[in-house]
C-alpha cells in the first residue's frame, strides 16, 4: 500500500511544499503549480509516451477485434444448428459447436491470448515503474494516464476470456492468467479508494480554450479532500463504477469457463454439452458483456487521446527539445512495441502447420517416422 505522507515525507516531498498554486493576481492565469512554472512541466515518455500507447491500443484492437470474429462464429453456429432442428420431427436439442467453430478456435484462440499476456505484462511494468521511481513526483495528469491505460489492460484481459474456448485447457497457465488479474484489479481498486472524493479522472479533462489545471500538481496532493485548493468538480466518480463492471465481467467470464467442467466432474449435471436454448442464452449473455466492455475500452481510449492532447496545447508542457511524449524514437518507446512481436509466435506456428498440411509434411512424418529413417531403409533394401 501507498503511505503518501510517510513515503513521500522521507523523501522531502511534502503537501505543503509541493501542493501550493500560485494564482498571481488572479487575472494573468496560474504562475506556478507546486515549483513546476509555465512552459516547465516535464513529459514522462514512459508513462504517456506515443510507443506505449500504440502498444496498448494495437493490444486492444487485436484482441477485441478477433474476439467479434468469433462471437459471429458463435451465432453462426448456434442459428445454424436452430434452423437445422426446425427441419427434422424428432429434432435434437442438444447443441454441438459445428468444425467451422473448432477451427476459428485453433487459429484465433493463441493469438487472443497471447496478446492479452502481453498487455498484462506491460501493466507490471507500468506498475512497478509507478513504484520504484514515480509515486511520489508523479504529475496529476500522469496518474491519470497511468489509471486510463491500465483500465484498458484489465478490460482487455476480460474481452480475451469472454469468447476464447476451454480457457482452462491449460489449467496452471489459466490459474497463473487469473491470479495476476486479481493482483491488479485489488491494487488497481486500492488506488481508486484512496482518491479523494472530488478527484475522478473521468471527468478531469480541462475545458477546451482553457490553458490552466491541477492536474499539474503532483499527484499526490489530489489523494486527499482539503490537503489543496484545488478546482475539480466529480459528484459521481465514474471511474469506480467502470471498475466494479470490469470485476463484475472478470468473475463472470471466468465462472463460464470452470463452472461445466466441475458440475461434470463431481456429477452435478449428466450433460456433457449445451441445449440450443441455453446456447442463445449465453451467446447473448456474451454478447453482451463484450460490448458494453468494448464501449468502456472506447471511452477510454477517447479521454486518453484528449487530455494528452490538451496538455501538449496547454502551454505547460517544456517543449525546448519537443514534447518527449510525442517522441517514439526512445528505447523506452520502442521496447514495449518490440515486445508485442512476441504475439506473433502463435500466429507464424499456425501458418507452419497451414504450409506443412499444404505440402503434406505431416503425412510423410507420420508414415516414414519422424526424420524419414524408414524411407531411406525402403530404398536400401
Amino acid at each position: 500500500m501507498f503511505y503518501i505522507e510517510k513515503e513521500c515525507g522521507n523523501l522531502n516531498i511534502t503537501r505543503d511544499s509541493h501542493c501550493g498554486i500560485d494564482r498571481g493576481n488572479g487575472t494573468s492565469g496560474v504562475i506556478s503549480y507546486g515549483s513546476v512554472m509555465k512552459g516547465k512541466f516535464e513529459g514522462d515518455p514512459d508513462i504517456a509516451g506515443i510507443g506505449v500507447l500504440i502498444a496498448f491500443l494495437l493490444v486492444s484492437v487485436l484482441v477485441g477485434g478477433l474476439g467479434i470474429i468469433l462471437s459471429i462464429v458463435h451465432w453462426y453456429s448456434v442459428i445454424r444448428a436452430w434452423i437445422k432442428s426446425k427441419k427434422v420431427m424428432f429434432p435434437n436439442k442438444d447443441y454441438n459447436e459445428d468444425s467451422l467453430c473448432d477451427k476459428f478456435h485453433a487459429l484465433l484462440d493463441p493469438i487472443i491470448l497471447s496478446g492479452s499476456d502481453a498487455q498484462v505484462l506491460l501493466i507490471y511494468a507500468y506498475g512497478i515503474s509507478f513504484q520504484i521511481s514515480s509515486k511520489c513526483s508523479i504529475s496529476g495528469y500522469h496518474y491519470n494516464i497511468v489509471l486510463h491505460v491500465i483500465f484498458v489492460g484489465c478490460a482487455t484481459f476480460v474481452l480475451s476470456i469472454i469468447f476464447v474456448q476451454k480457457y482452462f485447457l491449460k489449467p496452471i497457465t489459466a490459474l497463473l492468467r487469473i491470479v495476476s488479474m486479481v493482483i491488479i484489479l485489488s491494487v488497481y481498486g486500492t488506488f481508486l479508494r484512496i482518491q479523494s472524493a472530488n478527484f475522478d479522472p473521468m471527468t478531469i479533462i480541462p475545458k477546451v480554450g482553457t490553458t490552466d489545471s491541477d492536474l499539474f500538481l503532483p499527484a499526490m496532493c489530489l489523494l486527499d479532500a482539503g490537503s489543496v485548493d484545488v478546482n475539480i468538480s466529480a459528484p459521481k466518480n465514474l471511474m469506480r463504477n467502470f471498475f466494479y463492471f470490469i470485476g463484475l465481467f472478470f468473475a463472470i467470464a471466468v465462472l463460464m469457463h470452470a463452472l461445466p467442467p466441475v458440475a461434470r466432474y463431481f456429477q452435478i449435471t449428466k450433460r456433457k454439452g449445451l441445449t440450443i436454448k441455453s446456447a442463445f442464452g449465453i451467446n447473448i449473455g456474451k454478447t453482451l458483456m463484450y460490448a458494453v466492455l468494448l464501449v468502456f475500452i472506447g471511452v477510454e481510449w477517447s479521454v486518453i487521446m484528449r487530455l494528452r492532447k490538451w496538455v501538449d496545447q496547454s502551454g505547460w508542457m517544456d517543449t525546448e527539445e519537443g514534447n518527449p511524449e510525442m517522441d517514439a524514437k526512445g528505447i523506452g518507446q520502442l521496447a514495449p512495441l518490440i515486445a508485442l512481436s512476441a504475439i506473433g509466435i502463435p500466429i507464424s506456428d499456425k501458418a507452419s502447420e497451414w504450409v506443412a498440411k499444404r505440402l503434406g509434411w505431416g503425412k510423410f512424418r507420420d508414415s516414414t517416422g519422424s526424420n524419414g529413417n524408414n524411407m531411406e531403409l525402403q530404398n536400401r533394401q
